[in-house]
């Protein structure tokens, strides 16, 4: 994804606690190297600041960056993500609990993902 230029990328937020949960999103930056947060702009010219959870010891994403040719995958994902905010804020929570062993946290964290894009 890393190749893809950001024009040709979309944004879904999967954060079930994010106010825009659900919402896709143009993005606008991409500090993937050092920060993770990425800056989204949505139709009503709102711009946000989410963080992309791809290092393995991040949380979840609070988002996904979809390429526009998966529109269909993205669309279909974002249907089902209402019925999906209770077990995407459960794993969520299991991803982030500092007392819970590195590997569950890795773990929940990649369900977390399958769980948000329908792969799940």
């Amino acid at each position: 994804m890393f190749d893809t230029p950001i024009t040709d990328t979309v944004v879904l937020v999967v954060d079930p606690d994010h106010p825009r949960f659900g919402q896709i999103a143009t993005p606008g930056t991409h500090d993937w190297r050092e920060s993770g947060e990425l800056s989204l702009r949505f139709p009503d010219n709102e711009r946000v600041i989410v963080h992309d959870g791809l290092m393995e010891d991040d949380p979840p994403p609070q988002a996904i960056i979809w390429h526009k040719r998966e529109s269909k995958q993205m669309v279909q994902a974002q249907e089902r993500l209402p019925e999906a905010r209770e077990k995407l804020a459960w794993v969520r929570q299991v991803a982030t609990a500092k007392q819970s062993p590195r590997e569950l946290r890795v773990f929940a964290k990649k369900l977390f993902v399958k769980i948000a894009t329908g792969r799940a």
